[in-house]
């Protein structure tokens, strides 16, 4: 990232949903812990830990077991088997079966809603985004070929999530490339990756620049997620920064 760097004069402004897929997760399953954590500001990977584990979790006690938790809360956003879990944090496969069952019995409503998109993948033959938008799959050997079956359940059940994080960040590029035309001020979109925008502006005006980009991804993910808030980082630099 140190390589991109803002021209003489200028600032370049780094700004990211923050925990964005465990948000579209929380807004989507109507988890009752998971919207209370997000709603109340709590850390939600010591909360998970907490009622894994039964002992008190946090970011300096029992840290390793947050770090498991943290690991099954982004994983089961991407789709992540038990297989790897167990991969991830280092552990047999018997046991990362055991830390799935110990997350889908302290959040049932999260399990509900992966095993239903999972179902509807397959049945439907594509998945849908808060937005509306269809990814579509080949189903025609779902009956026969139980490896492709269970490929369309893992896409089914993470591209809900990946694919309404996909339309936030597409609506904010669009409106604030509006808000700086209309502002018409020295500042200009120069990256995306994934969730992260990166905006290059004259230095004198950083701040204002980067009170604008954090307000315009706030008001694109409230667009599609309305149970939580929608959290966004930011930082000025004189490169790409995180």
């Amino acid at each position: 990232r140190s390589c991109f760097i803002a021209g003489e004069g200028r600032k370049a402004i780094t700004a990211d949903y923050s925990g964005c897929e465990l948000r579209i997760l929380a807004d989507m399953s109507q988890d009752d812990e998971f919207l209370r954590a997000f709603r109340n500001n709590e850390d939600l990977h010591s909360l998970v830990a907490t009622m894994m584990f039964k002992v008190p979790v946090s970011k300096d006690e029992n840290k390793e077991l947050r770090q498991a938790a943290k690991a099954i809360n982004f994983g089961l956003a991407y789709g992540m088997s038990s297989k790897g879990l167990a991969a991830q944090i280092g552990c047999p496969d018997e046991e990362a079966e055991d830390l799935l069952e110990k997350y889908f019995e302290g959040f049932p409503k999260i399990a509900s809603f992966l095993e239903q998109s999972g179902r509807l993948a397959v049945s439907r033959g594509y998945s849908t985004t808060i937005g509306g938008r269809r990814r579509w799959f080949d189903i025609s050997d779902v009956d026969q070929d139980r490896r492709a079956r269970g490929s369309i359940e893992r896409k089914g059940k993470n591209s809900p999530i990946q694919g309404t994080n996909a339309d936030m960040i597409k609506l904010a590029l669009f409106r604030l490339r509006e808000e700086l035309h209309a502002r018409d001020v020295d500042a200009a979109l120069v990256n995306t990756v994934h969730d992260e925008i990166v905006v290059e502006c004259e230095e004198s005006i950083a701040l204002e620049v980067q009170e604008l980009v954090e307000k315009v991804m706030r008001a694109a993910g409230e667009y599609y997620v309305k149970s939580v808030p929608v959290d966004v980082e930011s930082a000025i630099a004189d490169c790409w920064s995180k």
